[in-house]
């Protein structure tokens, strides 16, 4: 007769997937942290382009001596 497999409780999967997710978080860190920055550099630059560069009216170049 074979053996009954051991059901994981719902609460056990949630934490299994927490405490993975922890440790990939501290060995690459720095991979999410530069990851994330130029993702948002990217979403800023878009933004300027499709979006604000439309609603200005004039971009001025002043130089001002003194």
């Amino acid at each position: 007769m074979p053996k009954k497999k051991k059901e994981i409780t719902k609460r056990q999967k949630v934490f299994n997937f927490i405490d993975t997710s922890i440790d990939l978080l501290q060995a690459n860190w720095k991979r999410y942290a530069v990851t994330g920055s130029i993702l948002i550099a990217f979403i800023c630059l878009g933004y300027i382009t499709f979006y604000w560069i439309d609603t200005v009216e004039s971009v001025d170049l002043v130089i001002t001596y003194l």
